[in-house]
């Protein structure tokens, strides 16, 4: 009953607030006076931020600046949302929907055309054509659908990826802003999209044809997921322009202006322009969410602050360029006055149901899944817990396997005590800890300490397993030479393709640093590869065979004369592309490499602390958004909460820190395993379905050398895939 007068009232409150677009659009039909041309109200803000931050040092802090100076700076704030307020907010979109549907110009008509052929060149063929939609449903929520991208994406549609042209939504016009942070216009913005996803809801399939039916499927994820508040596509859970992670990177839209336009973007007449546009970012209207500790300490981690690495590279030394150093400033002092608010103290953030639900629609619609609303944080919850059980089992077998690989006889092993372990082992579930529990069992088992058994049982790992990250300067070199290695692996096993991955190789730079974690940058496929925690060298070859994947995407992007022509990973392909190749390659990597039974198995058995550190950080990241409140668990703090999970699956030390910091940025984690697992199954199925055989694996970067990054189990896909193989 609650659930029935909850669907009523949500559909009474989407046509409330579709009346606030609808009106405009019936007097149009019976008035051409609207359809009169858009004139884009004047642009304020005022020239002078460049003019007020000239002489304030890189150092200078935001408490110390004088009261007139942080005025100044606000009034240009709040002047530049007020613009984009009148472009963007209520009544701009509707009046702008109103002309893209009754009375469109040649111009307007050719960019809708051009951008789904460029923008849904997975569902669309190059020829496609709006006028070729027969349902005029799916017509009229496709023009709107290309509105609501202008309107929530602005010029990060080209920048850095330039797969669309600088070309605003009137289809002749330069962008003239990027996404910036007004309360009222997001609200409008995601209000757009919630009635545009139960429009394109109410589309029967039956009367689409299968690539209408394919593009409706499309512009559901994208409609869904603006509704939500998810603009970047980045699966970190929506509420972009309300959370601490999304907000203090939206500089680098800027900055990746300036790398895709080769210096200061087209879309800025001036650097004071530029720095109007950051200064508006960093003094928002929009009010913060989800604001806590665990938060707080990611938003200054890489994956959500980004590096100053692009913006020294394509903007300048923000010691020696003042637009750089505007752009830091402004940043810094972002941090700084959330750093001191209230809510940066408080110990946890305890999530609603209709957080859950909003969290988890942000993320699956970004993941390219869920159209249907039948999985939820409580369905992925189940699902995990069968893919812990999954590693459970394996992990057994691999220590089965090792056990007999270090004691082949019974010299130092009698058979009663090896039969023991077994049971311990079929009855452990904590595979992180298994080469340390099998060490004690086995001294428990002769009843010693340091006996013989569990010495011999050491020293084999000491001896076979090597690790990385306690010497930076000789491990630098190390991984370097691993790196070498893997390149030598891909490039010979991917060979006649139409896409030739060896010659990306040069496309990109990779940089060893003393990070807890890889990043590859997506606007050059450049790698920045940390050793800071010690790891086995399989785990580093696992990172390596992942962020080679990145990379080589990135990197054809970057370098290629039609970006446009390049496919990208969408959806789970994003993050499950990388993860499925570890898991397709990492082993038949690991023995070609190592060619030896015995170090195999060690390194393979080693490697449960790293999907411990995989499963744990996903846990984590869940528990997290099912915390009732911060008075259970002895009243922790939500680092400390999540630092507790850590250890129970082994991870201590630098590994619990870390686990800590990821599972606070957002569900961008969720991805890996829903992503990997999603990846790993449409694999399977293609596999399956054109090549049962084996006599080509399928893998990730297959995919990618094909053109046909991101798998789909659709005729269409699979007949590709199958002539790309020769098959």
């Amino acid at each position: 009953m609650a659930t029935a007068k909850m669907r009523i009232l949500t559909s009474l409150l989407l046509l409330a607030i579709s009346l606030q677009f609808e009106p405009r659009a019936q007097a149009a039909e019976g008035s051409k006076s609207q359809c009169g041309p858009w004139i884009e109200p004047a642009q304020s803000g005022g020239s002078g931020v460049s003019v007020i931050l000239a002489d304030i040092p890189l150092t200078a802090r935001w408490a110390d600046l004088p009261d007139g100076v942080k005025q100044q700076l606000q009034v240009h704030a709040d002047n530049r949302l007020a613009a984009f307020r009148a472009r963007w907010g209520r009544e701009g979109l509707a009046i702008k929907q109103d002309i893209l549907l009754r009375c469109p110009t040649q111009e307007m008509s050719e960019a809708i055309d051009d951008y789904y052929r460029k923008s849904y060149d997975t569902v669309v063929p190059q020829t496609f054509s709006l006028k070729d939609i027969k349902d005029t449903g799916l017509s009229s929520a496709l023009v709107r659908q290309y509105l609501g991208a202008m309107a929530a994406e602005r010029a990060s549609l080209t920048y850095p990826s330039q797969k669309l042209p600088n070309r605003d939504w009137d289809g002749k016009s330069l962008f003239d802003s990027v996404q910036l942070p007004d309360r009222e216009t997001f609200a409008d913005i995601k209000t757009f999209h919630s009635i545009l996803v139960a429009d394109l809801r109410a589309i029967d399939d039956a009367v689409l044809t299968p690539d209408e039916r394919g593009l409706k499927r499309e512009a559901l994820f994208r409609a869904r997921a603006r509704a939500v508040g998810a603009f970047s596509g980045d699966s970190f859970g929506g509420s972009d322009m309300e959370v601490t992670c999304e907000v203090v990177s939206l500089s680098n839209n800027v900055v990746q202006g300036f790398n895709a336009d080769k210096g200061r973007p087209r879309i800025f007449s001036s650097d004071d322009d530029v720095l109007r546009e950051v200064n508006a970012m960093y003094l928002h209207s929009t009010k913060l969410k989800w604001v806590d500790v665990g938060t707080l300490a990611a938003t200054r981690y890489p994956l959500c602050m980004g590096s100053d690495a692009d913006l020294k590279k394509f903007v300048g030394d923000p010691t020696s360029n003042n637009l750089a150093k505007g752009i830091i400033l402004l940043q810094n002092w972002w941090l700084e006055r959330v750093s001191a608010s209230a809510d940066a103290a408080r110990k946890c953030t305890v999530y609603s149901e209709t957080d859950r639900a909003q969290l988890w629609e942000a993320f699956s619609a970004d993941q390219r899944s869920n159209n249907d609303g039948t999985s939820s944080m409580v369905t992925y919850r189940a699902q995990l817990e069968r893919y812990r059980s999954s590693k459970v089992a394996e992990y057994r077998s691999i220590a089965k396997f090792a056990l007999q690989q270090v004691f082949p006889n019974d010299d130092v092993l009698v058979a009663q005590n090896r039969q023991r372990i077994i049971e311990l082992i079929d009855a452990e579930t904590g595979f992180g800890l298994f080469v340390e529990k099998i060490a004690a069992a086995l001294d428990k088992a002769q009843a010693t300490t340091n006996g013989p058994a569990a010495v011999a049982w050491r020293a084999a790992f000491d001896g076979n397993v090597e690790r990385i990250g306690a010497n930076y300067v000789e491990d630098e070199r190390k991984v370097r030479a691993m790196y070498e290695e893997v390149k030598a692996w891909i490039a010979a096993r991917y060979v006649g393709y139409p896409i030739e991955i060896a010659p990306l190789f040069s496309k990109f730079r990779f940089n060893v640093n003393r990070a807890s974690g890889a990043e590859t940058y997506g606007s050059t496929g450049d790698i920045e590869f940390g050793i800071g925690i010690v790891r086995s060298k399989m785990e580093y070859y696992s990172l390596l065979l992942h962020e080679l994947r990145h990379a080589v995407g990135f990197a054809l992007r970057a370098t290629a004369p039609d970006k446009s022509r390049v496919a990208s990973d969408v959806g789970a392909a994003v993050e499950g592309s990388g993860v499925a190749a570890e898991e397709l390659l990492l082993r038949p990597f690991l023995k070609d490499v190592l060619k030896n039974d015995l170090a195999y198995a060690l390194y393979s058995l080693d490697y449960g602390i790293r999907d411990a550190r995989f499963i744990g950080t996903t846990d984590a990241t869940l528990q997290k958004y099912f915390r009732s409140d911060c008075s259970a668990d002895g009243g922790a703090d939500t680092v400390a909460f999540t630092k507790q999970i850590a250890e129970s699956y082994g991870l201590t030390g630098d590994k619990a820190e870390a686990l800590a910091v990821r599972a606070h940025v957002g569900t961008q984690y969720f991805q890996y395993i829903a992503a990997g697992v999603q990846i790993l199954d449409d694999i399977s199925y293609l596999q399956k379905r054109i090549d049962p055989a084996m006599k080509r694996q399928i893998d990730p970067y297959v995919l990618f050398a094909c053109g046909l990054n991101t798998p789909e189990r659709t005729d269409a896909y699979a007949d590709k895939l199958k002539a790309c193989l020769r098959l």
